[in-house]
């Protein structure tokens, strides 16, 4: 299977993490190739060009399907299951992004996946064509940057305290009260929380969650001779329980199993167990072959 990550146009950079694209087949037995990925607070916009895939944050809708859907924000994981042969475009945007570029407030978006045409209007079927069209992936970029580009030209409406939050609650790794981040903004706490889950989706205290536990599975793996106690420690937690608790509560599975179960593209989305992982952020494209598992 082929991964391939870019990154957008400077100026989408505040709305749009990046553009993933894989192609590829997971050569595993049907009952395991659910691949579970926890929220990181974004949306995403997934194009589909391949074979049918699921997409569900309930294990009981994983029906295949060959339309084009747009994510919302996730509350604990998404659920993904390919059928045969998968290429597949994706548009992951930053906490609030989607939300803010076409004003379309994140609550009615939250844990749902929706048909594109419906939340991106007309225009959505000329970008999904013009994907499909592309001859190769920097033209599916460019497909991407010109779309969004136009987007934003009319101005979206930014909440500023908003986003300045959503930094200072990435960068500490969700452990920050709300009433702090609140006061930081110059708002109520009932102002800052109103506001908070209109343009994210999500309630302040879930985001925190989210944030916390995206802190440590990279952990790990950076200090792989730490327990999981240490891991808990490190990363905010009270205890090995409490971790062990969030973990099941976002993957279904305990650290070590979900750890274990891994497939290399949720690893790769995960940004563990890859040498190269630093080359992310730093590059404009990383292309990653992952094997079949």
């Amino acid at each position: 299977m082929q991964y391939h990550e870019f990154a957008p146009h400077p100026a989408l950079r505040s709305y749009i993490f990046s553009y993933n694209i894989f192609r590829g087949t997971l050569d595993v037995p049907a009952e395991e190739a659910v691949m579970h990925f926890p929220s990181d607070g974004g949306s995403e916009l997934i194009i589909n060009l391949g074979d049918p895939v699921a997409a569900s944050v309930d294990p009981e809708s994983l029906a295949p399907s060959s339309a084009s859907t747009v994510i919302g924000p996730i509350s604990r994981n998404l659920l993904v299951k390919p059928f045969g042969h998968s290429v597949v475009a994706i548009v992951r945007f930053l906490p609030g992004g989607l939300s803010t570029i076409f004003h379309i407030p994140a609550t009615e978006l939250s844990d749902q996946n929706i048909d594109c045409e419906a939340v991106l209007g007309s225009a959505a079927k000329r970008l999904v064509e013009r994907t499909g069209n592309s001859h190769d992936l920097t033209d599916i970029v460019g497909v991407f940057d010109n779309f969004f580009l136009k987007h934003i030209s009319s101005y979206p409406n930014v909440d500023i305290q908003i986003q300045e939050a959503l930094k200072v609650m990435a960068a500490q790794g969700g452990q920050i009260s709300i009433r702090k981040i609140a006061e930081n903004s110059g708002l109520s706490r009932r102002q800052f929380e109103r506001r908070f889950v209109k343009t994210v989706g999500i309630s302040p205290k879930r985001f925190c969650r989210i944030k916390r536990f995206a802190t440590v599975f990279p952990y790990h793996t950076k200090f792989p001779g730490h327990g999981w106690a240490d891991v808990a420690a490190a990363c905010g937690y009270s205890d090995q329980a409490h971790l062990i608790r969030e973990c099941n509560f976002f993957t279904g599975r305990s650290p070590e199993t979900y750890l274990n179960s891994m497939k290399p593209l949720e690893m790769a989305f995960l940004r563990i167990n890859d040498p190269m992982s630093h080359l992310f952020k730093t590059v404009s494209h990383f292309a990653l072959t992952l094997p079949c598992r």
